[in-house]
């Protein structure tokens, strides 16, 4: 037994070789499937960690100075798709977030550009992906703005601004705010400022030339994030129950806090609903005017999209002289005075309605403004 236990576990010196050589083989091959795997899961976890984020934490990085150093990209102020960036970037403007640190951190940003050959648009648009984000937030971005384009800027930046007000505002209102602007600052302007505010002028009126571009989509990974998709569960249920009596003004609310676009449509014909006890306990100065009107107070919080929206209204259907008021008054809450007749006169123009048309002239008066003849 001895023997044969000998013979049977007995290895030759040329067997011995091989084995060691595969088991070489074998540790090389766990070695390289382990750093294939550590890949993997940093891949997989910087995607968790992305997805994951608040919006504080994304607010906090785009704030961040350092984030913005794209030295390692090679080319200065391009980012990619990629980039935890980027995504912070479409995130605050998926959420519509207005907050002061995220607007003025995005607007000292606006030259920097994203290359996506894939999309089929002019590059000089889909390219200028904070210009867009801010788009998507909104009126808060148009005072940063004109105060950075004041000081004077690099012709990208003038791009990035440009852009900006060409897909915010109809070029009468956006003329308007500039003028208003220099107005208000003429005091402490020096003559190159306002050189620089009359030069976005001259060159958006060869900007607004340009027609049927869209806002470039948001990627898959944001429309995926957590937050995202909580916001839009948030926005249908609250949409969901409008109708409702006992839930209206919760969801009224609700929503403008979300400052959900897609409750413009539905909120424009609630406009003069009043509750029986006070829904909105905490009313500061800017809705003074709107206070006791829960649905013109949520469309004031959704911004310009409202404005739109009420003057689509107003055209569709008649309405009352304090209807007209209330939604005028709304309005100036969301901008000045003085953009509003941008607005009125480029929403008459799409109207092939004469009754529409005269429907918005009703407007006029509350301009300050005489009824066309």
């Amino acid at each position: 037994m001895q023997n044969t236990f000998r013979e049977e576990f007995y290895i030759p010196k040329l067997e011995k070789m091989t084995i060691k050589l595969y088991f070489i083989v074998v540790w090389i091959t766990v070695l390289i499937n382990l750093f294939i795997v550590q890949g993997t899961m940093q891949a997989v976890f910087a995607d968790d960690a992305f997805l994951g984020t608040t919006l504080d934490s994304c607010i906090q990085t785009l704030s961040d100075e350092n984030q913005w150093d794209l030295t390692t990209k090679k080319i200065r102020g391009i980012i990619t798709a990629d980039d935890d960036l980027y995504l912070c970037t479409e995130l605050v403007g998926a959420l519509r977030d207005d907050r002061i640190p995220s607007v003025l951190a995005l607007v000292g940003k606006i030259s920097y550009l994203t290359r996506n050959f894939s999309l089929n648009r002019q590059r000089d648009f889909s390219d200028n992906f904070v210009a867009i984000t801010l788009v998507r937030i909104g009126e808060s971005a148009i005072y940063p703005l004109l105060e950075v384009r004041s000081k004077g800027r690099g012709s990208i930046f003038f791009q990035g601004s440009e852009l900006y007000f060409r897909y915010a505002l109809p070029k009468e209102s956006a003329y308007a705010i500039i003028d208003d602007y220099i107005e208000d600052n003429k005091e402490v302007f020096k003559a190159e400022q306002v050189e620089n505010l009359n030069d976005l002028k001259t060159r958006l009126a060869n900007k607004y030339k340009i027609e049927n571009d869209q806002l470039t989509p948001l990627s898959q990974k944001t429309r995926n994030h957590p937050l995202y998709l909580e916001r839009r569960l948030l926005i249908s249920e609250n949409l969901s129950v409008l109708g409702e009596d006992e839930k209206v003004f919760h969801a009224t609310k609700k929503l403008g806090v979300l400052r959900a676009v897609e409750a413009v449509r539905p909120l424009v014909p609630l406009l003069l609903l009043k509750p029986e006890t006070v829904v909105n306990n905490e009313i500061n100065e800017r809705f003074d005017t709107i206070k006791d009107y829960p649905a013109a107070i949520a469309l004031a919080q959704i911004g310009i999209p409202s404005i739109w929206g009420l003057l689509e209204e107003i055209a569709a259907n008649d309405h009352d002289d304090t209807y007209l008021e209330v939604a005028y008054k709304t309005m100036t809450v969301i901008l000045p005075g003085v953009a509003i007749p941008g607005f009125v006169n480029e929403t008459i123009k799409k109207q092939k309605d004469k009754v529409a048309q005269l429907r918005l002239y009703k407007l006029y008066p509350l301009m300050g403004l005489p009824i066309p003849e």
